[in-house]
């Protein structure tokens, strides 16, 4: 998957000149894809909290079983 949109960034926009901050979403906004910039934006905002909540979450049990083993 990876491959397949370094693949296609590097199509839309020379790798010398991809933006650094947000290398996808400006070289789909370079070529007027502005309706792609935002369904990027979003799916990265949601894998990020997603990616955050799988972190959080277990990490109540996580402490209660050690707070467990300890007592």
């Amino acid at each position: 998957m990876y491959m397949l949109v370094s693949i296609v960034v590097v199509g839309l926009v020379p790798y010398y000149a991809i933006d650094p901050d947000t290398p996808i979403s400006s070289a789909f906004a370079d070529h007027g894809m502005q309706w792609a910039v935002y369904i990027i934006n979003v799916g990265a905002c949601t894998a990020l909290c997603s990616a955050l909540m799988g972190g959080i979450l277990p990490q109540v049990k996580v402490v209660s079983c050690y707070l467990h083993v300890l007592s």
